[in-house]
């Protein structure tokens, strides 16, 4: 063994409890969000949100109509799995094409195995289907009587809104539930003279619908639903993100400080251990010229100590010769080989 493997070997022992104590690497924990997904759109699983069932909603009418709430929140749906940067989500007038098509209607109630053929048909890996299970304002209130007697009563009322959303990730290859979540949404507000009938003259999903405490308790539970599929799509579809499409590096130096570009976008924790390389000759063929791979040289072990969205910091626990950090030094997860070479 060289004088570098048994350095970098004895470095690596100094992050031992750390490693030991986290039971699930720190990079297989992203969690899913707007700013700064760990996941490469190449790499990004296909997704159709398919009209949510909402019968129970469409039985009660006491909104003055009858909403579409179904394709309402499909829509809404859609539109915030997208803002995740977890998936390459299908338009919805493709979905409803092939509904049309299938002759399955827009009612949401598909089984799992009915709606894998229609996943099949889209072309995707996973649908989202589900259920509106709850939709209602209720308000409290009552007259406080009036100040003139020209005018009617003055009415002052509270009224809160909930909203609730029972899904499933489906896998369009085997039909399997990979997935359930429960996306709820509340919104309460004192009001002068609201009237629960006014909501129901509003187009769902509308400015002005969102704008009430019903839309804004619908926006609440969407937007916690993709949340949660975000993160199960984190644990359960992506597993460890591939490191060799992903660059790490040293990007700033303060004495014994070092910066690299792997932040909390790529679950990064503070704690975490990598492995410092220097990017050494590079091997071509000598006939073709072509590039085979690139020498590394160990520079020693990095234990993160601070960590920022696109950016964490630490400092050498070990060393692995006589090498010193610089800009440019590749940052690997211990154990993981070089990233390819460029």
């Amino acid at each position: 063994m060289g004088a570098w493997s048994r350095g970098l070997k004895a470095a690596a022992g100094v992050c031992l409890t750390a490693i030991v104590l986290t039971s699930v690497p720190a990079w297989a924990q992203a969690p899913g969000g707007a700013e700064g997904t760990r996941i490469p759109y190449s790499q990004r699983k296909r997704v159709a949100v398919l009209p949510f069932d909402d019968g129970a909603i469409r039985e009660s009418s006491y909104f003055g109509r009858v909403f579409d709430v179904g394709r309402g929140v499909a829509d809404m749906l859609t539109t915030s799995l997208v803002a995740t940067n977890e998936f390459r989500v299908i338009e919805r007038d493709k979905v409803d094409a092939v509904l049309a098509e299938q002759d399955l209607g827009t009612s949401g109630r598909l089984d799992p195995a009915t709606a894998a053929r229609v996943g099949k048909i889209l072309g995707v890996d996973y649908l989202v289907l589900g259920r509106v299970t709850e939709f209602a304002v209720d308000t409290k209130g009552g007259s406080v009587g009036s100040w003139r007697g020209d005018l009617r009563d003055l009415t002052l009322s509270r009224s809160t809104a909930e909203v609730k959303l029972d899904g499933r990730l489906v896998d369009s290859t085997t039909g399997e539930i990979v997935y359930a979540f429960t996306g709820a949404g509340r919104d309460g507000r004192t009001n002068v003279g609201i009237r629960v009938e006014d909501i129901g003259r509003l187009t769902f999903g509308s400015a002005e619908f969102l704008r009430t405490i019903l839309g804004a308790a619908t926006r609440a539970a969407v937007d916690n639903s993709a949340a949660q599929i975000a993160g199960a799509a984190q644990k359960l579809i992506y597993g460890p993100p591939d490191w060799s499409e992903i660059n790490g590096y040293v990007v700033y130096l303060d004495g014994a400080k070092i910066m690299t570009n792997l932040g909390a976008r790529y679950g990064v924790k503070v704690g975490d251990c990598f492995q410092l390389l220097r990017r050494g000759e590079e091997v071509r063929d000598p006939e073709t010229g072509e590039l085979l791979t690139v020498l590394t040289m160990p520079v020693g072990v990095l234990r993160i100590d601070a960590v920022e969205e696109k950016v964490s910091t630490g400092s050498l626990v070990g060393r692995a010769g006589e090498l010193q950090a610089q800009i440019g030094d590749m940052v690997r997860p211990l154990g993981q080989a070089p990233m390819k070479a460029e």
